[in-house]
């Protein structure tokens, strides 16, 4: 209807899952990079999740247009299905002939399938999408499939997708040996303000003939509010604002206009954004609810332990956790994935829930907390878990199996005496190459200012840079792999994980340069006691070539410019360049001559090569140039 008023081809809004609007946000790309990861290593379950509308579908089928020739995928979006109908469809999927129709003899017609795949190095994929309708029957039948293995790997990988739910499913006591299985976990995040900005200006750029309609931004509040970030709301909403705008033949999308079609909606019964049940919530009323009937029944007093518990419930003062041993989520990667780096750093300042602070923030008076405080201790004793204090017979337990630190790794340490430093070839013959990785990355973290806690299951990813880039993402902090020389090194002044190799060792060892004094190289944390030092000659006949460099988006400039970007990042560089004192450079969404120039020049300082391009390199050495930003050096 208002197509050609706008100038679109089609409509930009339409709620199919086109896969050419895929938008990636950086829980979207996160997503996609866990199935890329799942794919390489080829293993196990994968399970991502995601709230109703938040884009599932649509990263599901460009995963699958993605995929190269040697792999091979079905892809099943209609699960309810029995444990021998899925066989069927799976095997229809595949373009497996059968002509039996017990459910032995379509697994076995399955697995001649996957043979002959395995014989032609194919990988082989099943993807099933709304997987939270799958029975648990169907779930045990899946979780048999993945037993088609040779000696050395399994012959399928097994994709779920599915609302949040799914997640607690597959964590069921039923479904425990399924839920060991996932090596891989993700749940999509809805787009935080700025990516919905960015979503609804995507789309109709991939959907106009000719570019100039634009959303002002009073338009986007009401919107993103009304959203919250969900991609399928914010499709039903600008459409519903594009025919409201073409109803009264504006070509401007203004905040009045947002606001008139979502009151429209409003009074159509249209829901906004989906809210999740509070099961935590529920939990507790229930336990409350029936703990009291108990009493009443009974005609019995509630325990000192119950009375402290309830009182503590009553006033929001205990929180109910996750037991220790809940498979941990890869979400848990991704610290609040669609927000701003600011707001990632701000929450590493977040401290533990502790009793105090909650009580604090909820303003109880200080005789109320006193009283509070003292049934805690007796809380404690009846060993009832509060948040931020571990039970004295779980610290131990509790602290190793939930994170390693550099005291966890004391065992590893060749030299215990810290003091003064030792040569580069004499520590390579005695580190523990099977630490180094981690112990690299908390030095070069720390040079950075920026603590990390690695997941228990990262430990087992056989990917260095995966590894690397997973563990720093949640902090805002990035990785870039590169292959270099020292003096290139020198040059970009900045801390870098280097890929060494000992004498007589295949498997890489990890050292984090930190330092360049004079003619020397120094590794480690510039806090620690002892420092490994080194020649370039030395470090040479070790190393690689190849070095992980951290460095922090601190301007959120995304994709390679021009090539890759969006025109507010474009603007971003060229309020940097000017306050670099390139002053020619004009304030607008053009990638012109005069920004290249100034890049190429940028580039030519540093010895970066000099393509005019804006990627990883150029924007680590565009924030060196700014001093307000805070980044560690090789070199004063």
């Amino acid at each position: 209807m208002y197509e050609h008023f706008f100038g679109f081809k089609e409509k930009p809004f339409k709620l199919v899952p086109n896969p050419d609007y895929l938008f990636l946000s950086k829980s979207h790309e996160e997503a996609l990079a866990h199935l890329n990861y799942a794919l390489s290593q080829g293993d196990g379950f994968v399970e991502i999740t995601g709230e109703v509308g938040t884009g599932k579908t649509t990263l599901c089928r460009a995963f699958l247009e993605n995929l190269g020739e040697e792999a091979i995928a079905a892809y099943i979006f209609n699960p309810k299905l029995g444990p021998r109908q899925l066989i069927k469809t799976i095997n229809d999927e595949f373009g497996i002939k059968y002509a039996a129709d017990s459910t032995k003899d379509l697994i076995d017609d399955l697995n001649r399938f996957l043979m002959q795949q395995k014989t032609q190095r194919k990988k082989v994929i099943l993807l099933i999408d709304e997987a939270q309708n799958l029975s648990k029957t169907v779930l045990e039948q899946l979780r048999l499939l993945s037993n088609l293995e040779t000696r050395r790997e399994k012959l399928i990988q097994i994709i779920l997708v599915g609302q949040p739910e799914l997640s607690d499913i597959l964590d069921s006591h039923e479904l425990r040996q399924l839920g060991q299985r996932i090596t891989l976990r993700y749940q999509l995040s809805p787009l935080n303000a700025q990516e919905t900005a960015d979503y609804i200006q995507y789309r109709i750029d991939i959907a106009s003939q000719k570019s100039g309609l634009k959303f002002d931004r009073a338009a986007h509040r009401p919107i993103y509010k009304y959203s919250q970030g969900i991609p399928r709301v914010i499709n039903i909403v600008c459409d519903r604002v594009l025919l409201t705008a073409f109803g009264l033949d504006k070509h401007r999308i203004t905040g009045k206009i947002a606001r008139d079609a979502i009151k429209e909606l409003k009074s159509r019964g249209v829901p906004g954004k989906f809210t999740p049940v509070n099961w935590r919530k529920i939990a507790v009323f229930g336990v409350v609810v029936l703990v009291l009937l108990t009493s009443t029944i009974f005609h019995r007093p509630l325990s000192k332990g119950i009375q402290v518990w309830f009182n503590l419930a009553s006033n929001g003062l205990l929180k109910i956790t996750a037991p220790e041993d809940t498979a941990i989520s890869a979400t848990d990667i991704s610290d609040s994935a669609g927000a701003k780096e600011e707001d990632a750093a701000a929450s590493e300042n977040y401290s533990d829930n502790t009793v105090e602070d909650e009580a604090a923030t909820a303003s109880i008076e200080a005789d109320r907390r006193r009283s509070n405080e003292t049934e805690l201790h007796a809380a404690e004793n009846t060993l009832i878990q509060i948040p931020g204090r571990d039970n004295p017979e779980n610290t131990t337990e509790t602290n190793q199996s939930t994170y390693i630190s550099r005291q966890d790794e004391a065992e590893y340490d060749p030299e215990p005496d810290r003091s003064g430093r030792i040569e580069l070839a004499d520590y390579l013959t005695t580190m523990d190459i099977r630490a180094s990785r981690y112990s690299a990355l908390e030095d070069a973290m720390e040079l950075w200012q920026t603590p990390i806690e690695v997941q228990p299951y990262l430990y087992n990813l056989d990917d260095d840079q995966a590894f690397f880039r997973l563990t720093t993402k949640p902090k805002g902090v990035f990785i870039h792999r590169i292959e270099t020389s020292l003096e290139m090194l020198k040059r970009l002044n900045l801390p870098a994980i280097m890929e060494l190799f000992p004498t007589g060792s295949e498997v890489p060892a990890y050292l984090t340069l930190s330092r360049i004094e004079n003619q020397s190289f120094i590794f480690g944390s510039l806090d620690q006691n002892k420092l490994v030092v080194s020649g370039a000659d030395q470090i040479n006949s070790y190393w690689s070539g190849v070095a992980y460099l951290p460095w922090k988006n601190f301007l959120s400039i995304s994709g390679t410019i021009p090539k890759q970007s969006n025109k507010d990042s474009i603007i971003t560089l060229k309020l940097l360049l000017h306050e670099l004192g390139y002053n020619e450079v004009a304030i607008n969404d053009e990638y012109d001559k005069w920004t290249r120039l100034a890049i190429e020049e940028v580039q030519a300082r540093y010895g970066i090569p000099v393509d005019g391009f804006v990627g990883p390199l150029t924007k680590m050495i565009l924030y060196q140039e700014k001093e307000s930003f805070e980044m560690p050096g090789l070199i004063d």
